[in-house]
């Protein structure tokens, strides 16, 4: 299975969904890392016809997350005891590959 990668330094995430909505559906993209998301506490950070795997960082800082498409099937990763006090988001998908943020 061919799956379709975006990676974007976003400096920050709450002012762009809709931009970044844009990217997915001309692109076609299947999964969507995201660094610098620099959310605020209150953001919930929801794209349509995905689900989003997200760490953040300090308020205003850092952050990464995962957009994977509702269709690929994946694992989340983010709880993994080996990413414990680390700023990372990781999934794994159904052929094994591992995708980090």
């Amino acid at each position: 299975m061919q799956i379709k990668f975006l990676l974007w330094n976003c400096n920050g995430i709450s002012t762009r969904v809709a931009e970044v909505r844009e990217y997915l559906r001309m692109f076609n993209v299947q999964i969507l890392v995201l660094t610098e998301t620099r959310v605020p506490n209150n953001f919930i950070f929801r794209i349509q016809n995905y689900k989003v795997v997200e760490k953040r960082g300090p308020v205003g800082h850092g952050g990464v997350a995962i957009a994977v498409r509702e269709d690929v099937p994946f694992q989340d990763l983010s709880r993994h005891p080996a990413l414990d006090g680390v700023e990372a988001a990781a999934v794994k998908l159904a052929d094994n590959s591992v995708v980090v943020a």
